[in-house]
């Protein structure tokens, strides 16, 4: 073979191995459309079409369509979320036909699954284009009997408060907390403090933003002056996501716990029990995750024998039942301890009678105190 062939050989096959590399290196730009799809368009309109590439992951008329993108194996580069956002529990449309919503609690069972990993696995940007997306305002913090549940167990008062402080910032599930939490190790994800511009308004600053030339910016995982100079007078703030050496990635396991697809019934209640063996305040600040989960068993599940195994492994934990119920009853507000007692109940901590007769103790005391109201009545 002559010297000229041979190198005409090899010059085919680097082109031949060149060109797909070329083409792996188009970004995917991933959408979900609760709301308006101003945005969306601005970003498919600027970009040009050899470096990005464009996926709307919601399927109208299909509930299951964010699962419907795992199984498809999508994976995202950047993604933009455009929708109404009530400020903790989901994205939501404005028109009353329009029945697609993006639950937070679903966002966060796709992240915490490994099922569903590759979705958000390589993401360098987030947009969050709603009202308060990146809200640090805290909309949970520790209750007085929560520093009485530490005094209680050996703590100083002032050890207490610190300790209360600590467990309030860890658990203040605030809408930054979340989407933190939700795109974990993401490095730039862009939301609103407050007010968001409505999608023809953001959907104008973006246009000035592309104008600029900026448009390079997109996808490189890098946070844009330029992009906040834009949105200065709208509140939009950047952060990232969580990351492994963060303080508070065990709070995200922990969360996992009660998320993911990956964990059996048993598994979970394997954790909701090593969680019972915690500090109850801390139990207290999990109140609403283990309340959701217990009601999420159904009789069939209970029934199955690991299951039923490792609910009667917690009813004979009589060291955390005592401690749980020391603490529910010196709760505050009558509807939490209502609520802990019905957990009680789920987990074989009392039987109906026994339920009910608390129910009627924690009345009579807020008839001792001249405190009862009609909703602590209708509690019971």
């Amino acid at each position: 073979m002559s010297t000229s062939t041979k190198i005409f050989l090899l010059t085919a096959l680097l082109v031949a191995a060149w060109v797909p590399a070329v083409h792996a290196e188009k970004k995917t730009v991933c959408s979900i459309t609760v709301n308006s799809p101003d945005e969306k368009e601005t970003f498919r309109r600027s970009l040009p079409a050899d470096k990005y590439q464009f996926v709307e992951l919601v399927e109208r008329g299909r509930p299951d369509w964010l699962e419907s993108a795992c199984r498809q194996g999508i994976r995202c580069d950047v993604l933009v979320i455009s929708g109404h956002y009530d400020g903790g529990n989901e994205f939501f449309p404005d028109r009353l036909e329009a029945d697609e919503f993006l639950p937070v609690a679903e966002m966060e069972r796709v992240s915490c699954s490994d099922s569903c990993r590759g979705l958000f696995s390589q993401l360098k940007e987030v947009y969050l284009f709603g009202c308060n997306t990146l809200n640090p305002e805290a909309l949970r913090s520790a209750s007085a009997e929560i520093g009485r549940s530490l005094v209680r167990s050996g703590f100083s008062r002032a050890d207490a408060d610190r300790l209360s402080r600590g467990l309030s910032a860890r658990h203040g599930e605030s809408s930054r907390d979340r989407m933190r939490l939700i795109f974990k190790d993401v490095p730039v994800i862009y939301g609103f403090s407050s007010k968001a511009p409505v999608g023809p308004t953001a959907a104008s600053m973006l246009d000035r933003y592309f104008q600029s030339g900026a448009g390079g910016e997109i996808g490189s995982g890098r946070a844009s002056a330029r992009m906040l100079g834009r949105f200065s007078a709208n509140s939009m703030v950047v952060t990232s996501g969580l990351n492994d050496s963060d303080p508070y990635a065990a709070h995200r396991r922990d969360v996992c716990q009660f998320s993911s697809d990956r964990l059996s019934p048993v598994q979970k209640l394997g954790f909701v029990h090593q969680l019972l063996g915690r500090e109850m305040a801390e139990v207290r600040m999990f109140l609403d995750r283990i309340e959701k989960y217990t009601a999420s068993l159904s009789e069939s599940e209970r029934q199955t024998p690991a299951v039923a195994r490792a609910l009667d492994a917690i009813a004979r934990d009589e060291a955390a039942r005592t401690r749980y119920l020391d603490f529910a009853r010196d709760a505050d507000q009558p509807a939490v301890r209502a609520r802990m007692l019905a957990v009680a109940g789920s987990l074989g901590w009392l039987s109906p009678a026994e339920k009910r007769a608390e129910l009627m103790r924690m009345i009579g005391e807020q008839l001792a105190r001249n405190t009862v109201s009609a909703a602590d009545v209708d509690i019971v």
